[in-house]
């Protein structure tokens, strides 16, 4: 049986195949959360959903995946967490861009992401929202810069 997680997680890892020019390398760490995979061995995403089919969508971030994140971003070129809204669409956001919505301290954290129709996703977090919307290719942009 395909577990609920490895549909979401293929998903985000099919997108990655079809829209990266050129080859592709991905692998998981031996440390790894679940969600969490190496991309080219210099990007590491972390693969977080929500089940919800319409927005907004919310998700849940541990302090220790916050942490991971962190950790890991010192020994790759970049680190990216991947948020796929149910059956709507997937939305990336870099490290540098996460620091800007999340606070230091909680256990847990949630995000939302909302998305009007025909426009791009807006994140927000506990510190605040993101300063700018983002799109649907968010992801293949922030893995190929």
């Amino acid at each position: 049986m395909i577990s609920e997680s490895a549909r979401y997680y293929g998903v985000v890892l099919s997108y990655l195949v079809d829209n990266t020019d050129g080859p592709i390398l991905i692998c998981q760490q031996e440390d790894a959360l679940p969600g969490e995979y190496l991309i080219n061995e210099s990007v590491s995403v972390l693969i977080k959903y929500s089940t919800r089919r319409k927005g907004p969508w919310s998700f849940n971030v541990h302090r220790s995946h916050l942490l991971r994140v962190k950790q890991i971003s010192k020994s790759v070129q970049k680190s990216v967490v991947v948020f796929v809204c149910g059956s709507d669409g997937i939305v990336a956001i870099a490290l540098d861009d996460l620091n800007k919505i999340v606070v230091d301290g909680p256990a847990q954290q949630a995000i939302s992401v909302r998305r009007k129709l025909r426009q791009m996703y807006g994140l927000k977090g506990p510190a605040g929202g993101l300063d700018r919307r983002l799109s649907r290719g968010s992801l293949a942009s922030l893995i190929q810069a």
